[in-house]
């Protein structure tokens, strides 16, 4: 009998680990892309009522900082001075010489600040005044209680800036008042 014996011998070197690639094939980066400008697209229109509540809160604030300095700048300078707020979407602080309620620079009025805002937002009340005191008190018994700002005609985005006749502050509210 013959035997034969058979040795396990390497005749290829050991393999080592080639780098591989990394990254994304195009097809990869397109179909990502495409995926994601679809659910961009169902998801915008989402975010309009929080845009335009955003907006309104932005102007309730600007509007409660002007109606704060113009009480402080009453008391600072010893004098009345008026806030009002018209139909040509825009709020002026003003020293009001003939105390006549409107700025009119012909008539001898300061004006200290003016903010003009967007045609989105609706004060719900026509033209309007507030004036203060040297004291810093609301002057009149028959003054604006606070003013309801809202986006156009929708209800749901509004805030409300209520404030009395005593020094404290404006307060913002997210709801206007019931008519």
């Amino acid at each position: 009998m013959i035997r034969f014996t058979v040795q396990a011998s390497r005749a290829f070197p050991p393999r080592t680990p080639q780098p591989r690639n990394c990254g994304f094939t195009l097809a990869e980066l397109m179909i990502v892309t495409c995926i994601a400008a679809i659910l961009a697209a169902i998801a915008a229109p989402s975010f309009k009522p929080l845009i335009r509540s955003i907006t309104v809160r932005g102007v309730a604030t600007e509007l409660v900082a002007d109606i704060q300095f113009a009480r402080s700048e009453a008391i600072r300078a010893g004098r009345a001075i008026s806030l009002t707020l018209d139909k040509a979407r825009r709020w002026r602080v003003f020293l009001d010489k003939d105390r006549d309620g409107a700025y009119d620079a012909t008539k001898g009025d300061e004006l200290l600040r003016e903010n003009t805002y967007t045609e989105t937002i609706l004060p719900m009340t026509e033209d309007w005044l507030l004036r203060f005191q040297p004291s810093g008190l609301i002057e009149g018994a028959t003054f604006p209680g606070g003013i309801c700002l809202q986006t156009g005609n929708d209800p749901l985005v509004q805030r409300y800036v209520r404030f009395s006749t005593r020094a404290a502050s404006p307060i913002i509210l997210e709801e206007c008042p019931k008519t």
